[in-house]
């Protein structure tokens, strides 16, 4: 009895994992061509203060994908019209990740000193990129 109940649990437990393994596969399947996508164009935007709540304009920025270091963001001149706006990854940026998403690194740079700096997940549904996780304000020492 023991070894057909033991057998049973290994067949639950083998289906289980399958399942677990087809969806990460999934989030790895190529987007399908003609796909519908809304024409809106959509950014991800941090927010970076002091801890009395005050924007902090920042000199320069990098956005770099972890994974392998590479810049995807490089000294970008805000565009924002409010200092310490700063746009992390936009619909232009999605090929640099995934549907299963990627982690970047925001790091933000006054007087040639790094002050400022968040790990986000980055992923993107074909369409559109989205957050997957990391707070998108960053509050830095004075």
């Amino acid at each position: 009895m023991k070894q057909y109940l033991l057998g049973i649990l290994a067949i639950i437990l083998s289906f289980s994992c399958s399942k677990r393994s087809a969806l990460r596969t999934e989030c790895e399947l190529p987007c399908e061509k003609n796909l519908m996508c809304t024409y809106e164009f959509r950014s991800i935007v941090v927010e970076v203060s002091d801890r009395s709540g005050n924007d902090v304009a920042l000199d320069s920025v990098a956005v770099v994908r972890k994974m392998d270091n590479k810049a995807i963001v490089i000294n970008q001149r805000t565009t924002i019209p409010r200092a310490g706006r700063y746009v992390l990854f936009s619909d232009s940026n999605m090929n640099e990740t995934s549907k299963c998403g990627e982690d970047f690194e925001f790091r933000g740079y006054k007087n040639k000193q790094l002050i400022a700096s968040s790990t986000f997940n980055i992923a993107h549904n074909c369409c559109h990129i989205y957050l997957v996780s990391g707070n998108t304000k960053i509050v830095v020492g004075d």
